[in-house]
């Protein structure tokens, strides 16, 4: 089912205020990284400049922009989802139906599984493109800090590399956010246990049937490459693995 579908009117209009806000973002490092690379090549004393910056331009918009729209279109598609979840907390009892609950917590695990079958390979070979890449910088910039023209290098990759980093981190710090914002397991069984009369047995069958059904919504997470859930933990061990290569240079260097 398109997730499209899902959503009610006030929902499609959040999800459109947020794709008009993830295209500005896409244009704006578009534009920063075609003009610190143009800026790189009007500097030096590269000939065929024009040829070259007509690749930057296709470099860019083609495959610079595809590495940053793919992050942001799992943004996109989260925050869709994300606002399924929300509307599982209901405010009065004419709202209820069990039935329709119980196809709203299928139909969201239902995207997720999607979601982590199809784009969960993208989060696990960015961080792994970004500590290599970490670590090939750092490891360069210790072996040329005397070179005259290390700034034009670092101008030339540098703004691309903050660029797709900030958006790898800012892609992990939302579905963080998409995670621990939505209504837990205790804060369903609450809502719903209010509408409840316990002095017909089928009621007390029903309300165990969803407790289960909150529980295993509860448990489901985005995945990268179904090895590592996407938290702040995975940020964390991130840069903790980044922390420990750099140590072990240093050890290396001193040696």
């Amino acid at each position: 089912m398109n997730i499209i579908e899902c959503l009610t009117d006030c929902e499609t209009k959040c999800l459109k205020k947020c794709n008009k806000i993830l295209t500005f973002i896409w244009c704006l490092f578009v534009t920063i990284n075609m003009s610190s690379l143009i800026s790189y090549v009007i500097i030096s004393d590269h000939y065929f400049k024009p040829l070259l910056i007509t690749f930057i331009l296709a470099w860019c918009i083609y495959w610079y922009g595809f590495i940053i729209a793919i992050p942001l279109l799992l943004i996109h598609t989260c925050y869709a989802v994300y606002l399924m979840e929300k509307r599982l907390l209901v405010k009065n009892a004419n709202h209820i139906n069990y039935e329709v609950l119980r196809q709203k917590l299928l139909t969201i695990e239902r995207h997720k599984e999607s979601i982590n079958e199809c784009l969960g390979i993208f989060p696990f070979l960015w961080f792994c493109e970004m500590f290599s890449t970490t670590c090939l910088r750092l490891t360069y910039f210790v072996i040329n800090n005397n070179d005259k023209q290390i700034n034009l290098h670092i101008l030339k990759g540098f703004t691309e590399y903050i660029c797709i980093s900030v958006t790898n981190i800012a892609y992990v710090l939302t579905i963080n956010y998409f995670q621990t914002h939505r209504p837990t397991a205790n804060q369903l069984q609450i809502c719903y246990e209010k509408y409840f009369d316990f002095k017909f047995s089928k009621n007390i069958s029903l309300n165990s049937l969803f407790i289960q059904y909150f529980v295993n919504y509860s448990q489901s997470k985005y995945m990268a490459f179904n090895v590592f859930a996407i938290d702040i933990k995975f940020l964390f061990v991130f840069i903790g693995s980044v922390i420990t290569f750099t140590v072990m240079l240093i050890q290396l260097l001193n040696n």
